[in-house]
């Protein structure tokens, strides 16, 4: 179980995490998670894991909310969408949430770094997330809280990717995710749709991908530094001021396209993100889809009370598309003095119209439970959690602050109406059931606010601001200081006022602090975080919301910071691989002379001694004085030495070293299929074969046809097993080759006739996986370089060349994989971010590209998908992509892409199935899946039962193979599967005239029988 507290820079231990994925360091944590960077012990690849505190899913209808929720994100695939890998359930009651990581920084982060972005990169950006939103919202999905943060810019690719679809919903459907009438999302992003808590679709998002673009485009955020309630109130009811005041030059399309995804009324924005995409691609002064009525700008959505008396309504703006325009002003809202709401004339609204619901009398509610959540939110939290905790804590998807309130329209005026009477409510007048009830408030402390000041009939607690931490600091420009600034805030008699908002504002030095609003604890106190300009005097002003007067100065002094020390973080020793980078980047903080860190300043690594390389090889410190490299090794003997220096003080450095471990690959225990054989990896290295010897491919050394598994073979032990046409191959611990069988193309690796027991490759590479197909192998170095050597007729080899190789030839490019699998005649692999490239036969489409043409060198696959796993067939191929989907592509004749046709496909295509799956492998016309929990299912060619559905039917979409049992790991290559059992059991089915499926017998089987039977 994840043990609850430790010390700050150490990483829990979850047993139920650790067995697949190693933590590495976190990244960031929130009010209900905490985000660590892992590696996937098997594939190798970064990913991000989510830890959701217990507190939020301590019942089981919590549990089943959020796996209905990773359902749904599950179901998304898309390149600019950061994908959901996988749930784990851990024993102490929480939850992990295995995520796609992306390389790189938040949007949010870019802005807040360089302020309005160039025209083109906030156009490109804005087509990614267009892209994103179309695909989702055709899967009738909407996201509901399009926000900077939610961004994060792919380095390693150069697009943007859209995150947190924790709290999307299939906009058709009940999905249960979240109460009927209750709002999700960002204010400063929030359609007005969303901030009434109405039905939402795709048009939702379009609002909130403009105001991004807004933000882009200005370098501001949407009513930066207003008040919650003031925020929500102006997304009703105001425009925000055109691009061009702040970007004259800014192009008529990105304007026209802006202004059009943010009016306020769903029907008059872009119908939907094709319709923006389109408008983003129209030049200046050309055509894109008209706007749904391109009229006169609207009047503004009816209004909505202000709290606050002193507060008087502002005018409303409405842009046009190519600036602003002012319409009529803002009325107040409510009956005239003296009248009672009940005699009032009711105005026309026309969202009500629209919405062609019952006459409701608007009084802003879901405005109104904001600001009550925000005061009663104290009364479900720790005291230090504050109203920001309860807020932030109500969605575990996201560890951002996230406004959740609900829009009870709660008094209905039907024309026959009363006023009620003396101590009876408005319910119990019209008869009605509003779903509320007096003992709902019950369980919460209503003594720590004033309802009456929540909705505006009183000015506020009135008191006194007293400065208790964190005036008269000192710091250097740009950092953020050491101690926070502390307040409390006291009524007359000296009693601490909670519930209360506190402004926070830099008024001289031109720093930031955090949060600019904040809610008192129950004992008056509040806290902010204050990190200084760049120069002149630095002033932060407080004031209590509402209280004339009662405020607070906090002054801190510049100071010219010395670096002095580089401190190691994650030490200075380390092990590793010759040609791998360490499994944690080296970390280092820099601090000055008063021992404070010093972020923005340039380190510089350098490797002094060993041969490897650090990257990269300079870095600016962050926020918290820190620093980070990546260091491969080298392959030098001995210690290696990389030196890290501040780039302008060279005499202040650090010296990190590293010693090569002896490389060993462990046994990967699993079972193979090859054309008429089958063999299977013990835990001790020792592979067991059976069926067809002919070529001598169970490497026993006796050629002769075994139909049970009697006799090992020889050598090893071995680490990895791979199973050709008529040839196997395997890799010893210490990452050296040897292959056995047929040798008439070369696929051994050497020169000469076959073999009946392991024979060497000729090679001096170190390699961790190996594949074999019909007369050609490959195998992956530990370089991430793959060789491959054989038959070379259609370019399967990937050398650039169809010349056959009887020594191993280096793939052309200069790209680095993590895994390979070969079929009959091409050969695929996947590069560290999931991308897959295929090379050799592509006829029939197999290698993805989009069309039938072959190739000599490796291709990108197309469609953009991440996969982690690959397997090709004689004509096909197939691959899992991170969220456990099967795509198939190449040739379909039998249906073994599992698509319900039989015609070929040249692009990944998805299998029909809803299932999601742990293991795919490919026959020669065939392809088979382990789903999650082990069930096995397959599809296409089933002459010889290989369907294992105790038919021979052919079957175009997954088919459940028959006897209930479950499977760890299946393979295929031919005409028959074998699969393992996570007791190690092993079960075969499909074609034996050779014995292949190990029974003791010849006859085909149409369902799954034991094997390692007796016989010979």
């Amino acid at each position: 179980m994840m043990s609850g507290k430790h010390r700050s820079g150490e990483l829990p231990q979850i047993p139920e995490i650790a067995v697949d994925y190693e933590l590495v360091r976190e990244l960031g944590r929130g009010g209900t998670a905490v985000v660590y960077l892992a590696r996937d012990r098997d594939l190798g690849r970064d990913v991000a894991i989510k830890l959701i505190r217990p507190t939020y899913v301590k019942d089981e209808d919590a549990v089943a909310r959020l796996v209905r929720e990773a359902r749904t994100v599950g179901k998304l695939q898309h390149p600019n969408i950061v994908m959901l890998l996988g749930t784990r359930r851990l024993s102490d009651g929480g939850l992990a949430l295995i995520l796609q990581y992306v390389p790189g920084r938040s949007l949010k982060d870019r802005i807040r770094a360089e302020g309005p972005l160039p025209f083109e990169d906030a156009e490109r950006i804005l087509t990614d997330l267009a892209k994103a939103l179309a695909y989702a919202h055709r899967s009738r999905i909407v996201h509901r809280d399009i926000k900077p943060e939610n961004v994060y810019l792919d380095e390693g690719v150069g697009m943007a990717r859209l995150a947190d679809f924790g709290i999307a919903r299939a906009w058709d459907s009940d999905s249960g995710l979240t109460l009927p009438g209750t709002a999700i999302g960002t204010p400063s992003y929030m359609s007005p749709e969303q901030v009434d808590g109405r039905d939402l679709d795709g048009r939702s998002d379009i609002y909130s991908l403009g105001l991004l673009g807004w933000e882009m485009l200005t370098g501001s955020q949407p009513w930066e530094g207003e008040s919650l309630y003031s925020v929500i109130a102006k997304q009703k009811n105001e425009d925000l001021p055109s691009i061009r005041e702040s970007r004259p030059d800014v192009p008529d399309r990105l304007v026209r396209a802006i202004e059009g995804a943010t009016r306020k009324y769903p029907e008059d924005r872009w119908k939907n993100a094709d319709a923006f995409l389109a408008a983003l691609g129209a030049e200046s002064g050309g055509e894109s889809d008209p706007l749904p009525g391109d009229r006169p700008p609207q009047a503004a959505m009816p209004p909505i009370p202000t709290p606050w008396s002193e507060r008087s309504p502002q005018p409303a703006r409405s842009s046009g598309p190519l600036g602003p325009t002012t319409p009529p002003p803002l009325q107040p809202v409510g009956p005239p003095a003296g009248t009672s709401p009940w005699d009032e004339e009711r105005p026309d609204d026309p969202m009500e119209e629209k919405a062609g619901g019952p006459g409701w009398l608007k009084v802003g509610a879901g405005i109104m439970g904001v600001a009550i959540l925000m005061i009663l939110g104290l009364a479900f939290v720790e005291p230090e959690g504050g109203a920001r905790a309860f807020v932030d804590g109500l969605n575990p998807w996201s560890d951002r602050t996230t406004a959740f309130f609900d829009d009870s329209e709660f008094i209905r005026r039907p024309e026959d109406a009363r006023p009620p009477a003396e101590g009876q409510s408005p319910a119990e007048a019209t008869g009605e059931d509003t779903g509320f009830e007096a003992a709902d408030l019950d369980a919460l402390d209503l003594d720590a606010f004033d309802v009456d000041a929540a909705v505006g009939e009183d000015p506020g607690p009135s008191g006194a601001l007293s400065i208790l931490q964190g005036d008269g600091q000192t710091g250097p420009p740009g950092a953020a200081l050491a101690s926070p600034l502390i307040l409390l805030l006291v009524d007359e008699t000296g009693a601490g006022i909670g519930g209360a908002e506190v402004e926070y504002e830099v008024v001289a030095g031109g720093g930031t602090v955090d949060p600019s609003l904040d809610v008192t604890r129950p004992d008056g106190s509040s806290l902010a975080r204050w990190t200084l300009g760049d120069s002149g005097e630095q002033r932060v002003e407080a004031r209590a919301v509402g209280v004339e007067g009662v405020e607070a100065v906090f002054r801190a002094t510049l100071r010219e910071a010395v670096p002095t020390e580089l401190e190691p973080v994650s030490g200075v020793s380390f092990e590793g691989q010759p040609g791998q980078p360490l499994s944690d980047p080296v970390e280092l903080r820099l601090r000055d002379d008063q021992g404070q860190p010093m972020p923005g300043q340039s380190v510089e690594f350098v490797v002094e001694s060993g041969g490897g390389s650090v990257n990269p090889a300079s870095v600016n410190t962050g926020s918290d004085g820190v620093a980070r490299a990546g260091w491969t090794l080298g392959s030098d003997a001995g210690t290696q030495i990389l030196v890290a220096r501040v780039a302008d003080r060279s005499e202040v450095e650090v010296r990190f070293e590293a010693r090569l471990q002896a490389f060993t690959l462990p046994v990967r225990s699993r079972v193979v299929a090859g054309g008429s054989h089958s063999c299977v990896l013990g835990g001790d290295g020792t592979a067991l074969c059976w069926g067809a010897n002919d070529s001598g491919q169970l490497g026993d050394g006796s050629g002769a046809r075994r139909l049970a598994p009697s006799a090992p073979a020889q050598g090893g032990p071995f680490a990895e097993l791979a199973a050709g046409v008529s040839h196997s191959c395997a890799l010893t611990r210490e990452g050296e080759a040897y292959c056995w069988g047929a040798n008439d193309q070369g696929q051994l690796g050497r020169t000469g006739g076959g073999a009946t027991t392991p024979s060497p490759v000729t090679s001096p590479e170190v390699f961790t996986r190996v594949a074999a197909g019909l007369g050609h192998s490959c195998a992956l170095s530990r370089e991430g370089t793959v060789y491959c050597w054989g038959q070379n007729g259609n370019g399967q080899l990937g050398d650039g060349t169809t010349t056959s190789r009887s020594r191993p030839a280096r793939v052309a490019g200069d790209s680095r994989f993590t895994q390979i699998t070969s079929g009959w005649r091409h050969s695929c692999a996947l590069d560290g971010q999931g991308n897959a490239h295929c090379w050799g036969d592509g006829s029939s489409g197999q290698l993805g590209h989009g069309g039938t043409s072959g190739s000599s060198s490796p291709r990108a696959v197309g469609g953009g998908h991440q996969f982690t796993q690959l397997a090709g067939g004689n004509a096909h191929t197939c691959g899992r992509t991170a969220n456990g989907r099967i795509l198939c592509w190449g040739s379909n004749q039998f249906g073994q892409l599992g698509t319900g046709g039989s015609g070929n496909a040249p692009v990944p295509t998805p299998i029909e199935s809803d299932d999601t799956f742990t293991r795919v492998t490919a026959g020669g016309v065939h392809t088979c899946g382990v789903a999650e929990g082990g069930a096995a299912f397959c599809w296409g060619r089933n002459l010889y039962g290989q369907i294992g559905d105790g038919t021979t039917s052919d079957r175009t979409v997954p088919t459940s193979v028959a006897g209930g049992i479950r499977f760890a790991d299946l393979a295929a290559l031919g005409s028959h599967n074998c699969g393992r059992t996570p007791g190690g059991e092993i079960y075969c089915w499909g074609y034996n005239v050779e014995g292949q499926l190990g029974d003791g017998t010849r006859q085909n089987r149409s369902e799954p029988v034991p094997s390692m039977g007796g016989g010979s």
